[in-house]
C-alpha cells in the first residue's frame, strides 16, 4: 500500500471517472435527536431531495 502525506492512498479514488456522485447530509446518527427525525421524517427527506432534483432539472 503505498504511503501519501501519511494516509494510503485511495485505490479507487479515480476508478469512476465520469460518474458523478454527491454526499448528502441529513444530520449525524450519533446525536439522538437528528437520528429521530431522519428515521421518523424518510419520506419527507426522500420527498424534498427528490423535488430538489426535478426543479434544478426543470423536469
Amino acid at each position: 500500500m503505498v504511503q501519501v502525506l501519511g494516509y494510503s492512498e485511495n485505490k479507487y479514488r479515480n476508478s469512476n471517472v465520469g460518474v458523478e456522485s454527491y454526499l448528502i447530509e441529513l444530520g449525524y446518527m450519533n446525536v439522538r435527536k437528528d437520528l429521530n427525525n431522519i428515521v421518523n421524517n424518510e419520506d419527507l427527506y426522500v420527498e424534498a431531495i427528490v423535488n430538489s432534483i426535478k426543479e434544478f432539472y426543470k423536469i
